[in-house]
């Protein structure tokens, strides 16, 4: 998986949002943005989806709550592997 710089993906969502109003879908607004940034129209689409997510503009879970969860979830499975291992007969 590539990393895009934070700031590429802040500039194309900039790009993407400010043509919207320009074209009849937010599809049809990614396509040239997606040109001229020399990137596939899916990375810039979902590059959007998570902003619209972020700001709670789309159902979803915002990218932060999501890193949240994926820590908690681990600590939680450790926490039960603990007291499987420690409430096993010996």
């Amino acid at each position: 998986m590539v990393n895009y710089a934070p700031a590429m993906r802040g500039q194309a969502v900039r790009m993407v949002l400010d043509q919207a109003g320009g074209h009849a879908t937010q599809r049809e607004a990614i396509v040239p943005v997606a040109a001229k940034i020399g990137y596939m129209r899916e990375t810039p689409r979902r590059w959007v989806w998570q902003a619209e997510q972020g700001r709670s503009q789309r159902p979803g879970l915002a990218t932060d709550e999501r890193v949240r969860l994926a820590a908690q979830d681990r600590e939680n499975r450790g926490a039960q592997r603990h007291d499987r291992l420690s409430s096993a007969p010996r």
